[in-house]
């Protein structure tokens, strides 16, 4: 039967996609002053001051989104607004990759898209993006047949509390990592 085929195509997308997003987002919130800089990196090429001036809480929500993203795939809740939202922010970097190759001499060598653990060049980055948006947008055209791979409510509730302490894991409640100095983060310096 060729709807049992999508739906177990579809598990194992999203199960790919959701660790693709979590390990994205862990890598870089073990390294949120290396994110910043990052940040820091594309708002002084893009030439966007206001980027910049944000660079410490986008990088917070940038982690805190990717990680939830992940944790909602990984545990089947929410699954075509976390699809959804997946796709539009792949988009965006996709279209980042597309700029800088198309504009050499403004070249970040580094995506970032990994932290500093994995390092990729905007290529690469570009290549890794397609293959997302493709398994994403089939992910997210064959979820409308698409049952839930387990109970609802336990994923949700798993869901909820680990990005919430996700969240809470990257706010400033003193240097809690001999990584950076996380102070730094929300305008205490």
């Amino acid at each position: 039967n060729m709807k049992i085929d999508h739906e177990r195509n579809c598990d194992i997308i999203q199960v790919v996609l959701g660790l693709v997003f979590l390990v994205s987002g862990v890598l870089k919130s073990i390294d949120v002053y290396g994110t910043i800089l990052k940040l820091d990196e594309y708002a002084q090429v893009l030439k966007l001051p206001l980027l910049q001036s944000y660079d410490e809480a986008i990088a917070v929500i940038l982690c805190t989104i990717e990680t939830t993203l992940g944790l909602w795939m990984l545990t089947f809740i929410y699954r075509r607004l976390s699809t959804t939202v997946l796709i539009g922010l792949t988009s965006c970097f996709t279209l980042l990759n597309i700029y800088f190759i198309q504009n050499p001499d403004k070249m970040i060598t580094d995506c970032g898209c990994f932290g500093e653990m994995f390092p990729m060049d905007m290529t690469e980055s570009l290549i890794k993006n397609i293959i997302i948006l493709i398994l994403a947008c089939y992910l997210l055209w064959h979820q409308r047949h698409n049952k839930p791979m387990f109970w609802e409510l336990p994923n949700a509730i798993i869901g909820f509390f680990a990005s919430v302490s996700m969240l809470l894991s990257l706010l400033p409640i003193g240097n809690t990592s001999f990584w950076y100095d996380n102070s730094r983060i929300f305008g205490k310096k």
